[in-house]
């Protein structure tokens, strides 16, 4: 019996420190967030050649507009091209021969994005200095390609820029808003703040074009072929640094498609199992040499964050009850307080005011629907995934 109290004890204790220790992490760079300072844009020379790849996701896309924001950009004419990757009937885009654009389509459907990216690149002749990728449902600021210009010069080899969702009606869509914003200010402007590498989204980002190619041709393939976690993986590797430009913005229209949301989530889960693995590998092999690795390794171990918050409002509610039967027991109610407190200013910090309205509040009915869709992907992970190693739905590119 002595035992398994003690067994017990040392459980709650590692609980305990774990969320302890990952609460100080989120609240660190949501502090350090607000010492972020945005590269001024300076007026100078356009010297970058720069090729823009939108990939047509097909199902609901908004390909006539992410070519004319593209192509209405405030940079000089022949200083840029758009290709449009493509497995779909293009022919229902009675505006698209307007456009001077490359199209290149394929008709083959069991490619991942990776593959499609790696095979463009190989097509293109070797005179560009950067390439910047988005999808379909992307839309650029006018400015967009003058500001990754300008970081390139200036010695940037990879870009991420600030992804802003769109069409925030339903409550799905609000709470992907929010969530989205509170990644870019604590893995993106808080990590860049410190000297780290931001993290990395699959859009809206430009990479050094040699590098890419280079990257793409050379990697080893993860056993889940994510085009943003490959890439990933060779930065880490290579030690590259990944900037972030918070005021260069890309606007990305949310699919209302509860199915195709509930499969990018199972998607997202059982991929960051797999890249754990692999950040791992690298973590011995570098030991403690580079920094970015121990830092990504530290976030592929946080849980998805409404379960993190979820199990800390268990966990303060569960100390009270014990708090509340044993009174001579000393409890760890203050510690969940605490940790309660911790996370609640990291995420004040961290939500935009533009959130703080009334009509977002109805995003914590979502909570429960997104609590049982991860815990169905932790418990039936064979299954889940089953579901959605098809390369193509409904002549959807795999994300």
């Amino acid at each position: 019996m002595e035992l398994l109290k003690e067994i017990i004890c040392i459980i709650e204790v590692t609980i305990l420190i774990y969320f302890g220790l990952a609460s100080l992490y989120l609240l660190f760079f949501a502090v350090l967030e607000l010492f972020y300072k945005s590269p001024k844009q300076q007026k100078g020379n356009i010297k970058c050649r720069i090729v823009i790849i939108i990939f047509d996701l097909g199902v609901k896309s908004k390909l006539v507009q992410a070519i004319e924001s593209s192509l209405n950009q405030d940079y000089p004419l022949g200083q840029f091209e758009v290709v449009i990757i493509s497995n779909t009937h293009l022919k229902r885009y009675d505006k698209l021969p307007q456009f001077p654009v490359k199209i290149i389509q394929h008709k083959r459907r069991s490619k991942e994005l990776s593959q499609e990216l790696e095979i463009v690149l190989s097509e293109l002749k070797n005179d560009f200095d950067l390439t910047l990728v988005i999808n379909s449902r992307n839309r650029l600021d006018i400015n967009f390609l003058y500001h990754i210009s300008l970081a390139y010069q200036k010695g940037k080899q990879i870009i991420q820029c600030h992804r802003i969702i769109k069409g925030l009606k339903t409550t799905r869509a609000k709470y992907i808003g929010i969530t989205e914003e509170i990644n870019s200010y604590i893995f993106r402007k808080g990590h860049v703040t410190l000297g780290l590498s931001a993290s990395i989204l699959c859009w809206g980002i430009a990479y050094d074009f040699k590098l890419l190619k280079q990257i793409l041709l050379n990697s080893k393939r993860l056993k889940y072929n994510n085009l943003n976690k490959i890439i990933e993986n060779e930065i880490l590797e290579r030690g590259i640094k990944i900037s972030y430009l918070d005021r260069t913005c890309f606007y990305e229209r949310f699919s209302q498609n509860s199915f195709e949301y509930e499969q990018q989530r199972i998607k997202w889960l059982y991929s960051n199992k797999l890249y754990l693995k692999s950040v791992l590998s690298l973590f011995k092999k570098m030991k403690f040499k580079n920094i970015n690795i121990i830092n990504k390794l530290f976030q592929l171990i946080l849980l998805p964050k409404t379960l993190f918050y979820t199990s800390i409002l268990i966990g303060f509610f569960l100390s009270m009850l014990v708090d509340w039967f044993k009174y001579n027991n000393p409890g760890k109610i203050w510690f969940w307080l605490i940790v309660l407190a911790i996370n609640i200013v990291a995420i004040i910090l961290s939500v935009p005011k533009r959130f703080y309205e009334r009509k977002y509040l109805n995003i914590l009915r979502l909570i429960p629907k997104i609590l049982s869709l991860i815990s169905y992907v932790f418990l039936n992970q064979k299954d889940a995934i089953d579901n959605v190693k098809r390369p193509f739905v409904n002549n959807t590119l795999k994300l």
